[in-house]
């Protein structure tokens, strides 16, 4: 139940912090409200494709690629605004504490059953990635098959199950490294 209590405190938080961005207005270190500079302009391209005969607009195309050299001086320009804005927040160091310490719980994803076995993401409390398990039976013991945790030093790799055969022989899943 605590857990649960937790994740509602965490998405309320969540409301109220979102709520008060939509709103254009910060409190300074002074607790006045001022209102931040507006954000860096986008470059907004004109690319359309059709798809199954339905056109979509896709202006910011250009930003999918995460390694040209113009997307990665978008992103540090919003980090840098970002940091600006909400950098001076009176309480921020604590409310930043205080929402680790309640996501630093135990997960367990739903699991996927094939025959007698069942496959899960879990992740504990200590670790910062989930890892794919597996158990053969309901009260059978979990068994690591991919942990992510293990494949980069800074732990900013990810994996997540796609599918897994009718039979459980195979587990499809997914790799996603960089966070």
């Amino acid at each position: 139940m605590r857990s649960k209590r937790s994740l509602y405190r965490v998405v309320l938080l969540s409301l109220i912090l979102g709520l008060a961005c939509q709103t254009g207005y910060v409190a300074s270190a002074q607790l006045k409200l001022i209102k931040p500079s507006p954000p860096p302009k986008t470059r907004v391209e004109n690319n359309t494709e059709t798809l199954h005969g339905v056109s979509v607009a896709d202006p910011y195309r250009w930003l999918e690629d995460q390694d040209s050299p113009e997307t990665r001086a978008w992103i540090a320009e919003q980090n840098r605004y970002t940091e600006s804005v909400i950098g001076a927040l009176p309480g921020r160091d604590a409310i930043h504490k205080r929402l680790e310490q309640l996501l630093k719980i135990d997960i367990i994803g739903i699991p996927t059953a094939r025959g007698d076995r069942y496959f899960f993401s879990k992740r504990l409390a200590t670790e910062n990635q989930s890892v794919i398990y597996m158990r053969q039976g309901l009260k059978g013991k979990d068994e690591v098959l991919v942990d992510p945790n293990q494949m980069s030093a800074d732990q900013t790799t990810s994996v997540g199950i796609v599918d897994v055969t009718e039979d459980g022989k195979w587990l499809i899943y997914n790799i996603r490294q960089g966070g």
